[in-house]
């Protein structure tokens, strides 16, 4: 079972928020909450996810390759 967020990753990670997938950049926020970062910029805004909604969110694992040539 995945753990709930923890502060330490960093580069892209896919993780679970509710009952959806994605990969995306972590970044802690001063109210003790998470943004969710997009690398694609033009698609997609920031999340974020409050403190008292940590709970829905989980770490999978983190991405170690990735291809650019998508379409």
């Amino acid at each position: 079972m995945p753990t709930y967020y923890q502060p330490q990753p960093s580069g892209l990670v896919v993780l679970r928020l509710g009952d959806e997938l994605y990969a995306k950049r972590l970044q802690k926020r001063v109210d003790g909450g998470v943004n969710i970062i997009s690398d694609n910029k033009t698609g997609y805004e920031t999340l974020a996810v409050m403190p008292n909604e940590l709970e829905s969110l989980s770490i999978i694992g983190k991405v170690v390759w990735l291809g650019h040539d998508f379409f």
